[in-house]
């Protein structure tokens, strides 16, 4: 998390812009989300106290499991390379949303398109915390940053281990931060 709210506070201004350009805010929102777009300082920290606060209430009760998880599997990842190399590996990944016909890999994307790696190596990101199975994610204005495909690291839902409160403080507080919806 510590890594995650850094690169927030020193991301430039041109990616904060791009990140926030296409969300959805309502009308009261809107001039703190302009400030956050335009790198005000004291927005930014208003956004990563937010964040770490969203993440303590919302990641940290599951995270040792979900840790555990994105470890095997690397594991089996690993293992498919050794056993079949990039071939095997592509052809395992969330069939059948994600097909691999070499030299073309299919993956959900909201409208279609032809990404040309040139190069730069696909990344291939287990996620432990999303709404999608599977996501192909590109940003066509840095083409430096080599497009990710992110596909599920659990085979069932995680369970919290953090200790819940008996009086509803979590969930009072979790209602505050994110809203009753």
């Amino acid at each position: 998390m510590d890594h995650a709210v850094d690169n927030l506070l020193h991301a430039p201004v041109s990616q904060l812009r791009r990140e926030i350009e296409y969300l959805d805010f309502r009308p009261g929102q809107l001039p703190w989300a302009r400030r956050v777009a335009e790198g005000d300082r004291d927005a930014l920290r208003e956004l990563a106290k937010a964040l770490r606060a969203c993440h303590r209430l919302t990641v940290e009760p599951y995270w040792d499991r979900g840790r555990s998880e994105l470890v095997a599997l690397s594991t089996r990842s690993a293992s498919l390379m050794l056993e079949g190399g990039v071939d095997l590996l592509l052809r395992s990944v969330c069939a059948p949303q994600v097909r691999w016909r070499p030299p073309v890999l299919e993956a959900p994307y909201p409208r279609r398109v032809d990404v040309h790696l040139e190069g730069r190596g696909l990344v291939i990101t287990p996620t432990v915390f999303s709404k999608h199975p599977v996501s192909f994610l590109w940003d066509p204005l840095d083409t430096a940053q080599p497009p990710r495909l992110t596909v599920p690291a659990l085979r069932r839902p995680l369970t919290g281990t953090g200790a819940a409160e008996s009086d509803g403080a979590t969930v009072r507080n979790l209602e505050s931060l994110l809203g009753r919806t």
